[in-house]
């Protein structure tokens, strides 16, 4: 399902959009979780893009790679579509020539994700 959404349309629509009843206290958090989100890319990233499409990317400032390898570090996108109020959250890894080499999801609209990194590391290979 789209979900979509004017200026003019309220916090209350918002959730309603996303199937979550907005007396739920999950659902406060969440928008709550992703407005802060949106407020902190705006206010500490390092470089914004602007996408064809109109979606815009905030890119945290890089974090050097605790051991060396291929990865030289990572940093923090925040990426916000102002068309349907989407909000998501991920880490990207960088190769020595800066190139993204590894995503992690963190968080969708508000709502923290625990998922693997893509492609898996060598931990989320092995069975538990």
């Amino acid at each position: 399902a789209t979900r979509s959404f004017s200026k003019a349309k309220t916090a209350t629509t918002l959730e309603k959009s996303l199937a979550i009843p907005s007396e739920s206290l999950n659902a406060q958090a969440a928008l709550n979780s992703k407005l802060k989100a949106l407020e902190n890319a705006q206010k500490y990233s390092e470089k914004v893009k602007i996408l064809p499409d109109g979606r815009v990317r905030y890119y945290y400032p890089e974090r050097k790679a605790r051991k060396k390898g291929p990865t030289r570090g990572s940093s923090k996108v925040l990426e916000h579509d102002p068309k349907n109020g989407t909000v998501r959250l991920w880490n990207e890894c960088y190769d020595n020539n800066g190139k993204v080499n590894r995503v992690h999801p963190k968080m969708i609209d508000g709502y923290n994700l625990d998922s693997q990194h893509y492609p898996p590391i060598k931990k989320e290979l092995t069975t538990r």
